[in-house]
């Protein structure tokens, strides 16, 4: 990025003595030469008028020719020379290893830390970034309102979803962001140890079916929160779909089931989302059969179960 081909000038903004006009001597001062610089120091009548250019070489940016910027470096503002500098293999270099230095530094620390304990008054600038980032994927995301940060950290109790971590706590795509989903009305706090082991993989690949349902329930109470904060008039007396009961409501019923009932309801939903995963998401109204469809698996759980009771008494000999 060196200008090699600049000419060196007598001094910083003369090309030559402003008495004698020689260039032999070298400059001391004032744009005088060291000789007439003591003579007129002398009679107490050196200069008083100070030129000060805006760069040694020009008096303007030599690329967008503005002056209101700054010198940087060879006769270009900050903002040319950065574009130029920033633009080469060398420039991206050194842009990665000064910011690596900075967020290593006490001050990147620092200012890291604040940012992160930011009260939720001032959540619209991590608002901001959060619909930048859902954007730089291809995102056409709605607008996030101002307090859905608090409304997810209120739905589950200012714990992590995962491990029921306090303390600090992020916004994690439930349905990672890789898929196509914005953060609205999909963002589940998670604490940085479970936001790292999470990364990109989807909720059936990193959460327990029993997992889901919790999380599924608590999205749910989110959403309609926020659908009634932005449109009061609304009333939100809707069921969740299949249960004929708000999601709140049957996660309270299958909180205080036993150990064995609980275990046996996660085996179902355990086998419902391996039926999802293989035949898509189930259908009540799909025109099927059920009675007689059901009369042929019963019968066909029938022959496995004797298929199995000969296998048995085969291994087990006469």
């Amino acid at each position: 990025m060196r200008n090699r081909g600049q000419s060196h000038r007598w001094s910083l903004y003369r090309d030559a003595c402003i008495d004698c006009r020689t260039t032999d001597r070298p400059h001391a001062a004032h744009g005088l030469c060291t000789r007439c610089f003591q003579r007129r120091k002398a009679a107490g009548t050196l200069p008083t008028e100070r030129i000060h250019r805006w760069s040694p070489v020009a008096d303007a940016c030599v690329r967008c020719g503005s002056a209101d910027r700054k010198h940087c470096a060879i006769g270009m503002c900050k903002r040319c020379y950065n574009q130029i500098h920033f633009a080469t293999e060398h420039g991206r270099q050194s842009l990665r290893a000064a910011w690596k230095k900075y967020r290593s530094s006490q001050r990147g620390k620092l200012r890291r830390r604040e940012w992160n304990e930011l009260p939720t008054s001032s959540e619209a600038g991590r608002r901001r970034t959060r619909m930048s980032r859902d954007r730089s994927h291809g995102i056409a995301c709605e607008p996030i309102p101002v307090g859905y940060e608090q409304l997810v950290l209120v739905a589950f109790e200012f714990r992590c979803a995962n491990c029921g971590a306090q303390g600090k706590l992020v916004l994690d795509h439930h349905v990672p962001i890789q898929a196509g989903r914005q953060l609205l009305h999909n963002a589940v706090p998670l604490c940085p140890s479970c936001n790292r082991k999470k990364g990109a993989k989807r909720p059936e690949d990193f959460y327990s079916a029993w997992k889901q349902v919790e999380i599924a329930v608590a999205l749910w109470e989110v959403r309609s929160k926020s659908d009634s904060e932005s449109a009061p008039a609304s009333t939100h007396e809707s069921t969740a779909p299949g249960y004929g009961l708000e999601p709140r409501a049957l996660a309270d019923r299958i909180a205080v089931l036993p150990d064995d009932e609980r275990a046996i309801l996660e085996t179902l939903l355990s086998r419902l989302e391996e039926g999802r995963q293989r035949y898509g998401v189930w259908n009540v109204e799909d025109g099927r059969e059920y009675p007689a469809e059901t009369l042929d698996e019963v019968i066909d759980a029938l022959h496995y179960c004797a298929a199995g009771l000969v296998r048995m008494r085969r291994r087990a000999g006469p």
